[in-house]
């Protein structure tokens, strides 16, 4: 594996390319540090954005393979109360009036290590509007041949405990929905209202889901930690923490499929489902892998 930092005039675009022949991960610290490239095994996993203007609206719109924090996915009306205290999140979903998939997803991320097999990269805030607390986001990558591991940090260096969730927001390139399947486990599924907010929940038990007639915008609580999605060419598998939630979502173009890990549903900031809190000083971590095997 080989590395390369490639410049360019608009500091957005600046990314860090791993490759080899086999592999290609790109990955740029300055929108929130996401990977806007994936391929393993040379299957394209990960499209990403194109590294122009058009690029960076598209990204700003869809948020391709975010970093969900400190809340993934939307909270109701941007407000939540902790600790007795109101706070009003910016409304970046205004046709829903709803706070969205965290606050960190176009934040420039520090490079603190990289190397030929991974980049290791931290955000740090003092205050964020809606969320007056101080925290370190470390987010490491790990690339092989084979895979990807995703290895979740937060730390609280400030004097006040707060709430959080963490998720991460990947469009997987998928050109074959009629014979695509989604294996997993879980025990309930969360039902939304119009405005895309977790309403209640029911009871869930099925082990597949296939994608052809698939219509989802749809979390679950998963009972366990594998999420397998086999195509016709591959298989896919996603490991994740146990008490985890899963959040699918199938596009209307149908040329990618969304499956987002998370450690909280949609409005936990005010539902508290799956929230954690973070005392002052204490830290915690959360891993994903992600392994692709070829039939």
């Amino acid at each position: 594996m080989t590395y390369k930092k490639i410049p360019h005039e608009n500091v957005l675009l600046e990314h860090y390319h791993f490759k080899n022949q086999q592999f290609s991960c790109k990955v740029f610290p300055h929108l929130g540090g996401s990977i806007q490239e994936l391929s393993i095994d040379n299957v394209e996993l990960i499209r990403g954005i194109s590294i122009d203007k058009a690029g960076i609206k598209q990204y700003k719109s869809t948020y391709p393979a975010s970093i969900l924090f400190p809340f993934p996915n939307r909270t109701d009306n941007g407000t939540y109360v902790f600790k007795n205290t109101t706070h009003q999140l910016p409304i970046n979903e205004p046709a829903l009036q709803n706070a969205i998939h965290g606050l960190v997803y176009n934040e420039p991320f520090q490079v603190d290590h990289v190397h030929k097999n991974g980049i290791s990269l931290t955000y740090q805030s003092e205050s964020i509007p809606g969320f007056p607390f101080q925290f370190l986001l470390n987010v490491r990558y790990g690339f092989s041949t084979t895979g990807i591991s995703i290895k979740f940090e937060v730390r609280n260096v400030g004097g006040e405990e707060f709430p959080f969730g963490l998720g991460w927001h990947p469009y997987f390139v998928l050109d074959d929905y009629k014979n695509t399947s989604i294996h997993f486990s879980a025990d309930k599924k969360y039902l939304i209202n119009q405005r895309h907010i977790p309403k209640d929940s029911e009871p869930y038990n099925e082990k597949m889901i296939a994608l052809e007639n698939a219509s989802l915008d749809t979390a679950f609580r998963l009972s366990d930690s594998t999420i397998l999605v086999k195509t016709p060419n591959h298989e896919l598998k996603m490991f994740v923490p146990n008490e985890s939630f899963l959040q699918l979502y199938t596009p209307e173009d149908r040329n990618y499929f969304a499956i987002e890990p998370m450690t909280c549903i949609a409005n936990s900031l005010n539902s508290k489902i799956g929230l954690r809190q973070l005392a002052p000083n204490e830290s915690w971590s959360w891993d994903i892998d992600l392994t692709l095997t070829r039939k």
